[in-house]
């Protein structure tokens, strides 16, 4: 939590939600940036990506939440280390480069990519900009209707994201069914 001493209020609420939860089990931990803070960081980091203003290539980035940063896979590591002032003045959350692989046709078939209904665990998710994997397949039971749960790192709220459940699209582009 970015404020931990609203961890009471929290706990209360989810016992209400449900009775059965231990609160000795609940372990607060203090964050520097909320959630959607560093989804925001995210996206602008891939527009300056994808306008060519920096200096690397970036492959993928995941938002790490319980470090309050985000994990940046570019072609040059060093490079995006040593322009990290440039890369600062886009976004105040850190960094952190790792090495990185352009994603290819592939690289997504051997990831599950052209998977269809019922989706399993572990396929790949993207809004267009950012890939992640799907979680666990569900059925909601106020209407049947299947949803599948992610991570709440992966996107945020509310965002349209896709899975490929046929061909695989350019880097970047969305699905519109």
């Amino acid at each position: 939590m970015t404020n931990p001493s609203d961890a009471p209020e929290l706990i209360a609420a989810a016992r209400k939600a449900d009775a059965t939860i231990d609160p000795a089990r609940i372990v607060v931990e203090k964050v520097r940036y909320p959630l959607d803070a560093l989804h925001d960081a995210r996206s602008k980091l891939l527009s300056e990506a994808n306008a060519k203003r920096l200096p690397y290539k970036i492959y993928s980035v995941a938002v790490d939440a319980e470090t309050s940063s985000l994990d940046v896979a570019v072609d040059t590591p060093t490079k995006a280390n040593a322009s990290i002032a440039q890369t600062l003045a886009t976004t105040e959350v850190p960094l952190h480069f790792t090495q990185g692989q352009r994603i290819t046709r592939s690289n997504w078939a051997e990831a599950k990519w052209h998977d269809h209904s019922p989706f399993i665990g572990g396929d790949v998710i993207t809004d267009g900009n950012s890939y992640c994997s799907a979680g666990l397949p569900a059925v909601r039971m106020s209407d049947n209707t299947r949803v599948m749960v992610t991570a709440g790192h992966c996107f945020s709220q509310p965002e349209r994201v896709y899975t490929g459940a046929g061909s695989t699209p350019s880097f970047g582009k969305f699905y519109e069914d």
